[in-house]
């Protein structure tokens, strides 16, 4: 019979803090595993692709672990004392928060939960807080449920971080000179929740050479683990952003502004006869900038995005895939350059770091 007490606020953190699967057809990834150590209760989640282990301090009367329904234990941590018992006879965990309430939580034996196997982790060099960075400037340009399965993830690739559906990408460059690692969608915010000054990385070999398969990482009492997408290649996003030095259209833009702009014109580019996502042009012209619908009957002056026009060009992208760069650059001012077939974003004065590129529409 395990028998614990911990502080309610702790348990409900360690919780909602790590992976829980929600609604599942297995019974056990409902569940949260409790396991209790020298003073500590040792709490882990999974969904069978990301595993998060929390450890809070306790009280351990009597040693143990047990599986518990992740939901109802968090609904039962409230601030507090924490006392927590195994029923064994009636195979439930006894819950009594402070103040006298008595609740039931439904258990599974331990053995049930699916703790990963023991493998060989190797030391992951990267500076985490630049990375934590990265992925967040780079992570809204990557896939979502594309048949290019690779693309479903951000990627960690030598000396830059990148994301892209195909039709538009993101690259942020930085000191890295290790395995190629591709983190799903789906475990993106949970990697991002311990990457600091003092997160700790390592990571798994893959099957095929210089790539992992899997990535972990530690943050004082809480780490956190997850597959990554195991693909033989993934496409050579450098090759695709051009050279700033060899573009002659540039203009400066303020970037809340123009993203602004370019929000409140979106409902006027849809086209009711049309299947395809709405395009707008932006337009650089006499020294002012304007928002057209491909059909030129809308027109929205931009000119008050307070930018610098020193040339005319025109160009044509899809409409809601012009504003999330202008937010992730995060830079007040923005260079964007035209090409024929494509729109290039970067900070002004600063294109060596990060940079977002939009493929055109045809006009």
């Amino acid at each position: 019979m395990m028998r614990v007490e911990v502080e309610g606020k702790d348990l409900a953190e360690a919780l909602r803090g790590g992976v829980q699967a929600g609604r599942s057809t297995l019974p056990v990834l409902e569940c949260a595993l409790l396991e209790t150590g020298d003073g500590i209760l040792r709490i882990h989640g999974t969904d069978l692709e990301g595993h998060s282990i929390t450890e809070i301090p306790a009280k351990v009367i009597d040693a143990g672990a047990i599986c518990a329904n992740a939901a109802l234990l968090t609904a039962a941590a409230r601030n507090g004392t924490l006392k927590l018992r195994v029923d064994d006879e009636a195979h439930v965990l006894r819950a009594e928060p402070h103040g006298g309430s008595r609740l039931r939580v439904p258990t599974l034996a331990a053995p049930e939960f699916p703790i990963p196997e023991t493998e060989v982790w190797h030391p992951l060099e990267i500076d985490p807080v630049q990375f934590a960075a990265a992925i967040r400037t780079v992570s809204y340009a990557s896939g979502k449920q594309d048949v290019r399965y690779y693309l479903n993830g951000v990627a960690l690739l030598q000396g830059y971080v990148c994301a892209s559906d195909g039709h538009r990408a993101a690259m942020y460059r930085l000191a890295y000179d290790g395995p190629r690692i591709i983190i799903p969608n789906d475990q993106v915010d949970a990697v991002l929740k311990l990457l600091d000054d003092k997160a700790v990385l390592a990571y798994v070999d893959g099957t095929s050479k210089g790539h992992a398969r899997k990535l972990r990482v530690k943050n004082g009492a809480r780490t956190f683990a997850t597959l990554l997408i195991d693909a033989p290649g993934y496409p050579d996003v450098q090759a695709i952003f051009p050279l700033t030095s060899t573009l002659d259209k540039k203009y400066t833009f303020d970037s809340a502004k123009l993203a602004d702009a370019a929000k409140q014109f979106i409902p006027f580019c849809k086209q009711k006869d049309s299947k395809n996502a709405p395009a707008l042009v932006l337009s650089i012209a006499d020294g002012a900038a304007q928002f057209t619908d491909t059909r030129r009957t809308n027109v929205e002056n931009c000119s008050w995005v307070l930018g610098e026009f020193s040339q005319n060009g025109e160009i044509g992208v899809a409409a809601t895939y012009l504003i999330p760069p202008l937010h992730a650059v995060g830079a007040e001012k923005v260079s964007v350059y035209f090409t024929h077939t494509m729109l290039l974003i970067t900070p002004v004065n600063d294109d060596s770091c990060q940079q977002h590129v939009i493929m055109g529409v045809r006009l």
